[in-house]
């Protein structure tokens, strides 16, 4: 097929005035262009379509997260009954959007599910016949008999509300508000592929509304070897996002090493900041004054006390049960009802959950792993034998069950301040000792014989970390400036969480978030 020319206009008008460079893009000043295709003039037919993006210029009537957040999302400002006479009719929300389509009579608004993986087409529908409602700057409403009976059935409309110049139009857009969840996906687009796929589309999300989440803690918080999806706070909060219909805005602070206690170069992380590999220290009191807009947090999920009472305690033989014990009461009760009060005080609407431990060894961990973890911390005897389990297993219990009643009774002491409904609750893991490091049915990282991706390095031990992180620790442990020894950084996941340990946390607190009434009770069978 022969191919249209190139529209003689197009040099001229593809050239940008700096006005309209400060607008949008010159790719889609040259995709919108009648007669200019971007591959060489497909101008105005059929066949230009797919290369001719939507761009999102403003929106109006429509509110980011109030702390810094990646994803595009947005939740409308304003909320209104569809039929003002008869509120049994349901609510709806309106908004506005300038876009710079190729075609703006092709425009197609599409909003989806992303978890039903449901999708359906807003209505186009003529524009509000009076010129000061279609110029208004507040959202628009239901402004006719046809819109409220539309929205009534539950469907979405927009319209072509105003030609703004530049090649730039102004939508007006009216959905139910049943239909938005924490999974929406606003798409528009004026062209498709072969299999109904938008293409070249500008979105946005487009939520029903915000709850904000703010994670401070240690090493187990932050899930150190898991992948982002498999974090025992990512499970938690998709829950949240289920069953509340809002969606989560969160903002994390948790890192490995992290003690409660501020201690000498306490310090908050600027530049390249992973909790999994951390270059400074933060403690969990400067954690959370490092919390954006505390005052609109709906949950502090937290934890810690465990880098406090250190490792050297509990996992050095022979060290006097009554130092444990006193190290466990000073930090996991005092010192975390301390920083309870403090997050209290900062942010007191919130709801806050502070997660437990675990025995890290039990009695039928294998003795060799353990042995080389113990090689690689430095901290544990030479033997391999398993009296060294036996004692270390006992020494665990004994942390894990007094690290449980410390937690407990900080948070006890922290809801009897205030003398109303609880605000704060434990959240206890639950596992037991087959569950501990090297055990038979683990659920913490343990280690492998696998080393294939440690076969350029100068480390000469016969077991590597297992889990899916350990590349990304060794590229990162090796450059030097990390905070923890190097050697160390790249074993920091044995003894975390693994996958099914994170399944374990997340159900805890989601029990949890059921007893503070942040979630709805489990419905009776």
């Amino acid at each position: 097929m022969k191919r249209p020319s190139r529209h003689p206009e197009c040099s001229a008008r593809a050239g940008l005035t700096p006005r309209r460079a400060a607008r949008w893009a010159a790719l889609a000043v040259l995709a919108a262009l009648p007669g200019c295709g971007l591959l060489g003039g497909l101008g105005g037919t059929e066949a230009q379509r797919p290369y001719a993006p939507v761009v999102l210029l403003k929106t109006d009537n429509l509110e980011r997260p109030a702390v810094t957040f990646p994803a595009n999302i947005f939740r409308p400002t304003g909320t209104f009954d569809i039929d003002e006479q008869d509120p049994a009719r349901g609510q709806a929300v309106g908004f506005f959007v300038t876009l710079a389509p190729g075609d703006p009579n092709a425009l197609v608004f599409q909003l989806a599910d992303a978890e039903t993986h449901s999708a359906a087409l807003l209505a186009r529908v003529p524009p509000p016949n009076d010129a000061t409602e279609r110029a208004a700057a507040t959202a628009p409403r239901a402004f006719n008999a046809d819109t409220r009976d539309r929205l009534a059935a539950g469907d979405g409309l927009s319209w072509l509300n105003a030609a703004l110049g530049d090649q730039t139009y102004r939508f007006g857009v009216l959905i139910p508000r049943a239909r938005l969840s924490a999974f929406t996906r606003l798409a528009m687009y004026t062209s498709t592929g072969a299999d109904g796929t938008p293409l070249n589309a500008a979105t946005l999300e487009l939520v029903r509304d915000f709850f904000y989440v703010a994670i401070i803690g240690d090493s187990v918080v932050w899930g150190n070897g898991l992948e982002e999806q498999d974090k025992f706070t990512a499970l938690a909060m998709r829950t949240i996002e289920h069953e509340t219909g809002r969606k989560v805005v969160w903002q994390r602070y948790a890192q490995s090493g992290a003690a409660i206690a501020p201690a000498p170069g306490d310090t908050a992380c600027q530049w390249s900041c992973s909790g999994e590999v951390p270059t400074t220290n933060t403690s969990l009191t400067l954690q959370a004054d490092l919390i954006q807009r505390p005052d609109l947090m709906n949950l502090i999920l937290l934890g810690g006390c465990l880098v406090d009472v250190g490792l050297e305690t509990i996992l050095v033989p022979g060290v006097p049960e009554a130092q444990t014990t006193a190290l466990t009461q000073r930090f996991c009760r005092d010192e975390m009802a301390t920083l309870l009060r403090k997050v209290r005080g900062l942010a007191p609407q919130a709801y806050v959950v502070v997660t437990g431990y675990y025995p890290i060894i039990g009695p039928d961990s294998d003795a060799f792993a353990l042995h080389v973890w113990g090689v690689i911390l430095g901290s544990l005897a030479g033997s391999d034998d398993a009296s060294l389990v036996a004692i270390l297993a006992a020494q665990s219990a004994a942390f894990d069950t007094q690290a449980r009643a410390a937690l407990t009774a900080a948070a006890q002491e922290v809801n009897a301040d205030t003398g109303g409904a609880a605000k704060v609750a434990f959240a206890d893991p639950g596992f037991g000792p087959d569950n501990a490091t090297f055990a038979p049915q683990a659920w913490l990282w343990g280690l492998t014989s696998d080393a294939a991706f440690l076969g350029n390095t100068v480390l000469d031990y016969e077991l590597f970390p297992e889990d899916p992180l350990r590349n990304f620790r060794l590229s990162n442990c090796l450059g030097g400036d990390v905070a923890a020894d190097t050697v160390i950084c790249i074993y920091d996941s044995v003894g975390h969480p693994n996958r099914r340990g994170a399944q374990a946390y997340a159900a805890a607190v989601v029990a949890s978030l059921r007893n503070l009434g942040v979630l709805p009770p489990v419905a009776a069978p």
